[in-house]
């Protein structure tokens, strides 16, 4: 079983994750179930919603930490 992802950040470990600006939770959920460490969903540079983000949320599934920074 892996640590908790702060752990291994705190510990150096070198993480790795996509960044996910498809409108599809589907994509989100391949994604989580390869192992990534983490996925990072882009509002900024992407056409995405807020309704979009909840469905590529819930597609990811259940996570231990969760940081959403919303446009202004």
């Amino acid at each position: 079983m892996k640590q908790p992802f702060r752990a291994r950040l705190a510990a150096g470990e070198l993480l790795v994750g996509p960044m996910l600006t498809l409108p599809a939770p589907e994509i989100a959920e391949l994604l989580a179930g390869l192992g990534f460490d983490w996925l990072f969903v882009d509002m900024e540079h992407s056409p995405l919603s807020v309704g979009d983000v909840q469905a590529i949320l819930q597609g990811a599934g259940p996570v231990s930490y969760t940081h959403q920074t919303l446009p202004t």
